[in-house]
C-alpha cells in the first residue's frame, strides 16, 4: 500500500513536471490542491494546510530550479529585470511565510479559495496579449504585480509564474519572459521554503519525517517525478502549443478553490 502511495505522488511530480516545462506554470496548481486535499485526513487542520504550501514551494524549488538552468543556457532570461523581480520576490517570501505561522487555518483556506478561483478564472477565460515589440515596463505596475505574485506563492502557494508570465509577455517575448520569471521564482520559492521550516522548526504537532512545515518524504518524492518530467516538457514545448494544458488547469485549480473556500467557511463556522 505504501508503495502505491508513493508510485502516485511521483506521477504527481512528474505532471507537474512536464507542466513546467511545458508552459513554464503548473506544478503549484497541480500539488498544492492535491496535498490540500490529503494531508488533513493525517494531520490536525490547523498544520495541514500550512505544511501543504510549505510543501508544494519546497517540491516547486526544485522543479524551477532545473528550469532555469535550462532557460538560462537558451538565453531566455533578462537578468537585470530578473534580480529586481527577485528582491521583490524575496521580501515577500519573508513576510508570506511569517503571515501565515500565525494565520488560523480558517483564514488561509478562505484566501486560498479565493486566489485559486482567481487564477483559474483568469488563465480559462482571458485571452493572452502578446507584445510584438518589446516596451518598457510600466515601474509602478511592476512593483504591484511582482509584490502580489510573491505574497501569493509565499500565503497561498500559487506559483509566481502564473501571474508574472502574462504580466510581463505585454511587455516581452513569451520565452523572454517565461524564463525571466522562473529564474525569479527560484529566489521566490528557496526564500519561502527556508522561511517555512525556520518558523515551524520548534513545532511539537509536526508528523514524522518533517523539516519545520515541509513534509519530507513527498517532497522527495515529488522532487524526482519533477525532475525527470521538467526536461520533458521543455523539449516538447517547441512542438505542442500549452493553450489546451494551461485550460485543463484552469478548471481543476477552479474546482480545488471552490471546494478550499467552503472549507473554510465551514471552518469558519465551527
Amino acid at each position: 500500500m505504501l508503495a502505491e502511495f508513493f508510485i502516485a505522488f511521483f506521477l504527481l511530480g512528474l505532471v507537474a513536471g512536464l507542466t513546467v516545462g511545458l508552459a513554464g506554470i503548473g506544478s503549484t496548481l497541480l500539488i498544492l490542491p492535491t496535498l490540500v486535499l490529503l494531508f488533513p485526513h493525517y494531520m490536525p487542520s490547523d498544520l495541514s494546510i500550512k505544511m501543504a504550501v510549505a510543501t508544494t514551494l519546497a517540491c516547486t524549488s526544485v522543479s524551477v530550479s532545473y528550469a532555469a538552468v535550462i532557460h538560462i543556457k537558451k538565453g531566455n532570461v533578462d537578468f537585470s529585470l530578473c534580480l529586481r523581480m527577485a528582491v521583490i520576490y524575496a521580501l515577500t517570501a519573508l513576510i508570506g511565510a511569517y503571515t501565515v505561522h500565525f494565520l488560523p487555518a480558517k483564514t488561509i483556506e478562505i484566501m486560498l479559495g479565493i486566489v485559486l478561483i482567481l487564477v483559474g478564472a483568469k488563465t480559462a477565460l482571458m485571452n493572452q496579449p502578446y507584445a510584438a515589440t518589446e516596451k518598457n515596463l510600466n515601474t509602478k505596475s511592476f512593483i504591484v504585480v511582482t509584490a502580489f505574485a510573491g505574497l501569493s506563492n509565499s500565503i497561498c502557494g500559487i506559483g509566481t509564474g502564473n501571474i508574472a508570465i502574462p504580466y510581463l509577455s505585454r511587455y516581452f517575448s513569451v520565452k523572454k519572459s517565461t524564463g525571466t520569471s522562473i529564474v525569479s521564482t527560484v529566489v521566490a520559492c528557496v526564500f519561502g521554503t527556508i522561511a517555512y521550516i525556520y518558523y515551524g522548526w520548534d513545532l511539537s504537532a509536526l508528523p514524522k519525517y518533517s523539516l519545520g512545515y515541509v513534509y519530507v518524504p513527498l517532497f522527495i518524492v515529488i522532487s524526482i517525478g519533477m525532475v525527470i518530467g521538467t526536461p520533458i516538457g521543455y523539449k516538447l514545448s517547441e512542438r505542442i502549443n500549452p493553450k489546451w494544458i494551461k485550460r485543463l488547469l484552469a478548471m481543476l485549480v477552479s474546482v480545488a478553490g471552490v471546494f478550499a473556500l467552503i472549507k473554510g467557511i465551514l471552518l469558519t463556522g465551527t
